[in-house]
C-alpha cells in the first residue's frame, strides 16, 4: 500500500472512532498515540491569520462556553506553504471565511483535499461566528478550491465526502 492510501484508509478509520471536545484534549490524545509508538511528540498548526483569534476567548467563543480557553500553536501556517508528513506532500491553502484563518489541506498526489468547515457537500461553513463572511467564503471556494483538479476528492469537516468537479456543478452556494 503506498503512502497516500495509507493515509487515506487511517483517515477513513478514523473517522467515527475519534471524538475529541477541545484542543487540549486532542493534544493529549495526540502526544500519548505518538508516545505509544514512539514518535516526538505533535505539533499544533493553524493558519497564520488565527493567531489572535486563538488567544481571545470571545472570538474563539469558548467563553460562551462557560470554558475559557486560549490556545498556542507550535506552527503558524502561510497560504502556499508545503509540509512533508512522512513523504506526502500537503499544499496549505488560507480559505477564509468560516473564519478569518481558515485552511484547507490539499494531498496533490493523494488527489484529495482535507477542508474544514469551508466546503461541505452541496453547501458550505456557516459564516456566523467571529470573523466568519460568506462573501469571503464563498471566494475561497472559488478562487483556491475550485481551481483544483474536478476529480480531487472532499473531505468536510462534517458530513460526506464529494468532488471539486461535483461542488463547481450543483453547490448552490458557490455556481
Amino acid at each position: 500500500m503506498d503512502k497516500d492510501s495509507h493515509l487515506k484508509d487511517t483517515i477513513r478509520n478514523q473517522e467515527k472512532e475519534l471524538e475529541i471536545s477541545g484542543c487540549e484534549e486532542l493534544k493529549a490524545a495526540a502526544d500519548a498515540y505518538a508516545g505509544e509508538h514512539g514518535w516526538e511528540p505533535v505539533k499544533i498548526y493553524a493558519g497564520e491569520a488565527e493567531k489572535d483569534f486563538l488567544l481571545d476567548t470571545k472570538s474563539n467563543l469558548s467563553k460562551d462556553m462557560g470554558r475559557p480557553v486560549t490556545v498556542t500553536a507550535d506552527v503558524y501556517l502561510k497560504d502556499g506553504e508545503e509540509l512533508n508528513l512522512d513523504g506526502i506532500r500537503i499544499k496549505v491553502l488560507a480559505t477564509p471565511g468560516h473564519t478569518a484563518g481558515g485552511v484547507s489541506y490539499y494531498f496533490p498526489e493523494g488527489g484529495f483535499l482535507i477542508c474544514g468547515d469551508t466546503l461541505f457537500q452541496d453547501s458550505v461553513g456557516r459564516t456566523d461566528f467571529p470573523t466568519g463572511s460568506m462573501s469571503t467564503l464563498v471566494r475561497s471556494v472559488k478562487e483556491k478550491l475550485f481551481t483544483l483538479p474536478e476529480d480531487t476528492v472532499v473531505y468536510p469537516g462534517h458530513g460526506d465526502s464529494t468532488t471539486i468537479g461535483h461542488e463547481k456543478k450543483y453547490n448552490p452556494f458557490c455556481v
